[in-house]
């Protein structure tokens, strides 16, 4: 008789184990470079090798330490003002980092509590909730933001004030939708059967069955505050000079990039890099945090 084959993994033993590792801990290279920033953000005083905003003429326009004329004492360069490039560029980390994690903190405390009371009150409570959620995600974010900010004057809490309202709206819809199907469930039924308030059923068992989505929105949305963040800094309108920023140390580069390159490149590729670690971390996180994606 013919052997009779196993039936084999399409992916094969090898890849099934690294995809399990890779769901227990973030790649290596992600976490290192997590680390620096965060290192980077509460220890900038520090580890900079220079004061950001002291101003040097006779240093003005030094190329990185590996082109001609260049030296150690300005690795990354410095700008049209003399200013090491390598030390704004750690001191603007930690702008980037306040602004992202109290803009996605405030927008997504205010969002996920209005999808958790639209999604379990429904009615003429959901429908006001949603329709506002509506008209402000139909409101361009940058635009907004930029004229929101000018307004008030650009400023570290203008900032992060404007972000926060017009971002609360993506966590209400998302969470509304779990919220809507969490509330058929079983337990929250006993729950109103022993007569539980409704404040009681949403925080002790509609909220805790929605971190770990809230969790990922979270991070994933600091991405796009950083981004936005930057844009509105290139524009004028972010947190104002001599506090370096990434964005407004770009703007200050635009008109030497053909002849200075690493003014504007360098605080663009910290913006890059940054962005690109923190959506990879939520793409992993939102497969660790998955029952289904976690019992492949």
């Amino acid at each position: 008789m013919a052997a009779v084959d196993k039936p084999t993994s399409v992916r094969g033993p090898l890849a099934w184990f690294a995809a399990r590792r890779r769901r227990r801990l973030p790649p290596l290279p992600l976490i290192l470079f997590l680390a620096l920033i965060v290192f980077a953000a509460l220890f900038a005083d520090l580890v900079a090798p220079h004061d950001p905003n002291v101003a040097g003429l006779r240093f003005r326009f030094r190329p990185p330490v590996w082109e001609e004329g260049g030296s150690w004492q300005f690795i990354l360069g410095t700008d049209a003002l003399g200013r090491d490039i390598l030390s704004r560029i750690i001191h603007g980390t930690r702008i980037s980092l306040l602004v992202g994690l109290f803009s996605v903190g405030v927008a997504g405390s205010v969002g996920i509590l209005l999808g958790m009371v639209a999604g379990y009150m429904g009615g003429v409570v959901d429908a006001v909730i949603m329709r506002l959620t509506d008209a402000t995600s139909a409101v361009p974010l940058l635009l907004v933001a930029l004229l929101f900010v000018v307004t008030l004057g650009p400023s570290f809490g203008n900032l992060i004030l404007a972000l926060a309202l017009l971002l609360w709206s993506r966590y209400t819809r998302v969470v509304r939708s779990e919220v809507l199907s969490l509330k058929e469930r079983d337990f929250v039924a006993l729950a109103r059967v022993a007569g539980a308030s409704n404040a009681w059923i949403i925080a002790r068992h509609i909220f805790p069955n929605i971190v770990n989505t809230a969790m990922v929105m979270l991070t994933l949305q600091l991405g796009t505050v950083i981004v936005v963040e930057a844009a509105l800094s290139f524009l004028g309108a972010g947190v104002p000079p001599p506090t370096p920023a990434w964005g407004s140390m770009v703007a200050d580069g635009r008109n030497y990039i053909a002849t200075r390159w690493w003014i504007a490149f360098f605080p663009g590729m910290a913006i890059l890099l940054t962005v690109m670690t923190f959506n990879l971390f939520g793409d992993w996180l939102r497969d660790r945090l998955d029952p289904k994606l976690r019992q492949l």
